[in-house]
């Protein structure tokens, strides 16, 4: 007789993009399937990922929320679906929800909640994200904030269990909700499918000095930084190509961003490669001979956590990095860390890292790998979530 998989239920706004939030919860709950039904509510998914999570035989459905006012209209949202749920949602069912709403959701309907906070809700506590919205936005946001700030405090302080990514991301937390994670729960990495034997996707001419950046043209992503110190390198180095990858489009953005490469004569340098699939993700980084990563360190949405400062690693290529994570590389052993405030340190740490010789390169190649290999490992991740799980679970 098979063994009758336990109910566990998975709270996370939506799946449309394919890496950041939507690949974490991915990688974290097929890993889980085999021991649990799971159903994961979204408010949004796209055919991709529906497809992707019916392979792995988990179940998806889809929260109500209105078609327009979404903020607004939070409190309908939440009476509507506490309302559906509740009919089959128990206080003793184990539930996992992520930020803001869906955190107040989990709260309302389960005494056994695990609550991950990828980060302070930006809308409410980034100041740098806040101060890049226009005036009305800014307005809005701040009502926002005003009505339902409290309730997203009151859902994280009374979670059962609150996780988070690393030590930084806790810093962050701590600030703004007055509570510290009860354990970490890191990203990881498919070591196996991301790896130097991928082929590389672009070609390399010779002596060519190649950097690798990836954009979601978000503010604190700070790839401004990032194009300004490339700018400067071209001074020093005359065999230079970027590729930048898009995990999100802003045509408004972009169209700024060719502006500035036209007038700073960075056409034939950088090229954007648009969103690319997840197999040809090892093959980008395959082509590169360093990544660069220049999330701004006074936001937590940039400072604190890159999939993509990993995932080159684990392909052995070396990153670059801005300060306020102290977890995801190893200082001058798999990569630098760099001021990225300052577009002169990044342009310096680039160039550093090219007049490096070949020996130690390979060196710093090899170390790189064996660092996510140790330390960033999907299952491992997935093994401290089903303890936490199971914690929640047995009777007291």
């Amino acid at each position: 007789m098979s063994r009758i998989r336990k109910k566990l239920y998975v709270f996370h706004t939506e799946s449309i993009y394919p890496r950041g939030g939507e690949k974490y919860i991915f990688e974290l709950f097929r890993r889980l399937s085999h021991t649990y039904h799971i159903t994961i509510f979204f408010h949004k998914i796209s055919k991709e990922w529906l497809h992707r999570y019916k392979k792995e035989n988990i179940t998806i459905d889809r929260l109500w929320r209105p078609k327009r006012f979404y903020w607004a209209l939070i409190p309908l949202t939440l009476f509507v679906n506490f309302f559906r749920l509740r009919r089959f949602i128990n206080k003793n069912d184990v539930v996992y929800a992520t930020n803001f709403p869906l955190n107040a959701l989990a709260v309302l309907l389960s005494n056994k909640t695990i609550c991950h906070c990828f980060e302070p809700l930006s809308f409410f506590y980034d100041k740098t994200y806040i101060s890049s919205l226009p005036l009305f936005s800014r307005f809005c946001v701040s009502i926002a904030k005003l009505l339902y700030s409290y309730f997203d405090k009151f859902a994280i302080r009374k979670a059962t269990i609150l996780v988070t990514l690393n030590n930084t991301v806790e810093h962050h937390i701590i600030v703004a909700y007055r509570r510290k994670a009860d354990t970490f729960v890191p990203n990881g990495v498919d070591t196996v499918f991301f790896s130097p034997s991928a082929s590389p996707l672009y070609k390399k001419e010779k002596k060519e000095f190649t950097i690798g950046h990836s954009t979601d043209y978000a503010i604190y992503k700070d790839t401004d930084t990032f194009l300004t110190s490339i700018a400067l390198l071209q001074k020093k180095l005359h065999r230079l190509r970027v590729y930048i990858t898009e995990s999100i489009l802003d045509q408004k953005e972009k169209k700024r961003y060719l502006s500035f490469l036209e007038n700073h004569k960075l056409g034939r340098v950088i090229r954007f490669v648009g969103s690319l699939s997840e197999k040809n993700m090892p093959r980008f980084y395959n082509s590169l001979d360093v990544f660069c990563y220049t999330g701004s360190s006074k936001s937590a949405g940039g400072s604190t956590a890159s999939l993509s400062a990993l995932e080159a690693q684990a392909c052995g290529i070396p990153v670059i990095r801005n300060t306020g994570n102290s977890e995801e590389i190893i200082d001058k052993i798999t990569g630098f860390y760099t001021d990225a405030n300052k577009p002169t340190a990044v342009a310096r740490s680039l160039l550093d890292f090219h007049n490096l010789s070949p020996i130690v390169r390979r060196r710093i190649s090899k170390q790189a790998r064996k660092h996510v290999i140790k330390n960033f490992s999907w299952d491992t991740s997935a093994r401290v979530l089903e303890k936490l799980i199971l914690q929640l679970s047995t009777p007291t």
